[in-house]
């Protein structure tokens, strides 16, 4: 059932409705994407906006009331994942039980576009199919391409599935080149438009009291503690640094699957340096703890985007990422960050070696990054290039 509904009721239709439906209830990058898209496309270009979960643990409520954003809980699940045949039931019948409630809620609003903001969710697209509601696809992620913990296959295969995104959507907006590319033979490139989100830096708050007080070079790495994000590439990297004569501790930021940290703790035994790799959990205010570093590492062999990525630069941390994924697009070698094969240790410790030797080296290239970024990825580049995707649905919708 309809488990929460804040809708301003004198809002409606008074102004564009955009009804954005959100995969999760956490405080991932695709949820955050999806706040900050939503509360300035309602502050700078007048839309009125509403957010439905599938749940109201995790974190996303909060935010969304923080900003002001109107939302609705209605339980459903993904169209995609891992698991056995019985799993692929139990998350249909979840969606045929929350298809009737989003019309209702659609019909109800009188919505003039919904927004699925990632492609592991159908039951948005389905819903406004059925109501006659224009329909927008954000891809933030591989899914069926992915690597790893990110690999997410069709409930329906491949060919249903994209088939019904054909024919369900008027717009698929794409995060990266990189995840693009990896949907080109599949969707219609005519309707397909890669457009970079905005990221807003929050340096509020105050950084971990172990990384403030080190005085090695420090270096993080921020992001789920996953086999796909390759932390373990730091720990192999780590004992040449410190053969080599250079000091050097490494903090890991962000939550932590069981069974990989395991195999990092492992590692971190193994090559003795278990004093200098600190595991420090999830921070609620991770940034000023990587503002607080030197160097910060984008080891993962597969970024959809990479958020990591430009909050390190705008938080003047030098960065050194794969050149795989988006990574590869985000940073210019030599210029805005550095870049390694994924496993490459060696190349990754000498690079980490040239930086910490050479302080104005990285500090010139930690400042072409902010200035980047700064200028690349603002609010008000992001709302006018999704604005103009958004008026001639809206335009075509009135006739």
């Amino acid at each position: 059932m309809l488990k929460s509904d804040h809708t301003n009721e004198s809002t409606k239709k008074s102004k564009p409705r955009i009804c954005f439906i959100s995969h999760d209830q956490g405080t991932q990058g695709a949820e955050l994407a999806l706040v900050d898209l939503a509360k300035n496309l309602k502050r700078h270009k007048n839309y009125d906006v509403h957010v439905i979960c599938p749940g109201n643990k995790g974190g996303l409520i909060d935010i969304l009331t923080q900003a002001d954003i109107s939302y609705s809980v209605i339980p459903f699940r993904w169209w995609m994942g891992r698991g056995s045949f019985f799993g692929k039931i139990y998350r249909f019948c979840q969606n045929v039980f929350a298809l009737p409630l989003l019309i209702i809620k659609f019909k109800k609003e009188r919505f003039d576009i919904i927004y699925s903001n990632s492609i592991t969710v159908n039951v948005g697209a389905c819903a406004a199919k059925l109501t006659g509601i224009p329909h927008i696809w954000h891809i933030h992620e591989y899914g069926p391409f992915g690597v790893d913990d990110y690999r997410y296959s069709f409930d329906f295969g491949n060919r249903l599935s994209f088939l019904f995104m054909r024919w369900s959507t008027a717009q698929f907006i794409v995060i990266s080149h990189a995840v693009s590319n990896a949907f080109k033979t599949f969707l219609p490139m005519e309707k397909m438009k890669v457009v970079y989100q905005s990221i807003e830096s929050d340096d509020e708050g105050k950084a971990l009291p172990i990384i403030k007080n080190c005085k090695n070079l420090k270096i993080v790495i921020l992001g789920a503690l996953m086999k796909a994000k390759r932390q373990e590439d730091i720990l192999r990297a780590l004992p040449l640094l410190l053969s080599a004569g250079c000091q050097a501790d490494v903090f890991l930021i962000g939550a932590e699957e069981p069974k990989y940290v395991s195999k990092l703790r492992k590692l971190a035994k193994k090559y003795d340096i278990e004093g200098n790799v600190h595991f420090c959990g999830t921070l609620k205010k991770p940034i000023p703890s990587v503002a607080a570093c030197d160097i910060s590492i984008i080891s993962s062999s597969l970024e959809g985007f990479g958020r990591v990525t430009i909050e390190s630069m705008l938080a003047s941390t030098t960065v050194i990422g794969t050149n795989s994924g988006a990574t590869s697009e985000l940073i210019t070698d030599g210029v805005t960050g550095f870049l390694y094969t994924p496993g490459n240790n060696r190349t990754l410790a000498n690079l980490i070696l040239a930086l910490a030797r050479n302080n104005e080296l990285s500090e010139k290239v930690s400042s072409n990054a902010k200035k980047w970024a700064n200028e690349r990825f603002n609010s008000i580049r992001y709302i006018e290039e999704i604005d103009s995707l958004l008026k001639p649905i809206l335009s075509l919708n009135k006739k």
